[in-house]
């Protein structure tokens, strides 16, 4: 998994931007590119005394972001700075991924009860369903290990997209371990024991330390919330369904279950 190209959704509503941070934070390691993108209209203008107009709010607006591109610049970093008037900021920042061919968006997340989220639409769940890249969702954490990583697997899938997602985590995850960057910890679900995996294939195909492979009975959602508790983990990678329409409002994606309940960093891999 690529991290060259960063998408960074800034959101002219608030002053803090974790999602700016920890873009920051990832450049300086790998070098990578930074985007920086927001959307505005006039409720957003009127809430950040943008201006009156149009012109003028986006003027204002685009001052603000080049404000906070430029301590970035200073260190060296390539960063763009790219804004837009649009009311559904949600489908401006999927479609920004696309025309820049994002590796990897990154948005900071904070917490919503679930049915606000089920009822109405979010641009978390928005950027996890419809973007084709990877989603990296940025919260302040509380109790956390920065340095420690939890990568959520289904060892039970052997084809289709699943698979794939798996092929992705798993190589994401040992570019972590090789670069020694992170301590990174496997979890995989099953519902009863007539599906329990085996956690020695993580060992034979891919090297992973058994003692940091965790498979256990019980409902995929619950056992990563769990697992990812008891680690303390900074970061959870998961694979994504990328259901939307009625498919998702019917049967949401475990990446959106989870969510909500955990306090770390969450990067969606489709």
């Amino acid at each position: 998994m690529d991290f060259k190209r960063l998408l960074v959704v800034i959101d002219p509503t608030r002053e803090e931007q974790p999602a700016l941070d920890r873009a920051r934070v990832i450049a300086r390691q790998l070098g990578s590119q930074i985007h920086l993108y927001a959307c505005i209209h006039e409720d957003v203008a009127a809430v950040r005394q943008f201006g009156a107009g149009r012109g003028e709010a986006l003027d204002a607006c685009h001052a603000w972001m080049e404000s906070l591109a430029r301590p970035l610049r200073e260190a060296g970093l390539d960063v763009a700075v790219e804004l837009e008037w649009d009311p559904d900021w949600y489908q401006g920042c999927v479609r920004a991924s696309q025309h820049y061919r994002a590796d990897v968006v990154l948005k900071s997340s904070f917490s919503r009860p679930l049915h606000q989220r089920v009822l109405k639409r979010t641009s978390d769940w928005t950027l996890i369903r419809q973007c084709k890249c990877a989603v990296l969702l940025v919260k302040d954490g509380g109790a956390i290990n920065p340095r420690a990583v939890l990568a959520a697997v289904d060892l039970s899938a052997t084809e289709g997209s699943r698979a794939q997602a798996n092929e992705k985590i798993l190589r994401f995850a040992r570019q972590l371990i090789e670069s020694e960057s992170a301590d990174v910890h496997f979890v995989s679900a099953y519902r009863d024991l007539s599906q329990a995996p085996d956690r020695h294939r993580l060992v034979r195909d891919w090297g992973v330390d058994l003692e940091h492979i965790h498979v256990r009975m019980g409902d995929p959602d619950d056992v990563i919330v769990d697992m990812a508790e008891q680690l303390k983990v900074g970061l959870l990678v998961i694979g994504n369904a990328g259901r939307s329409g009625l498919a998702a409002a019917i049967n949401n994606n475990t990446v959106e279950r989870v969510l909500d309940k955990l306090d770390c960093d969450l990067l969606a891999v489709s």
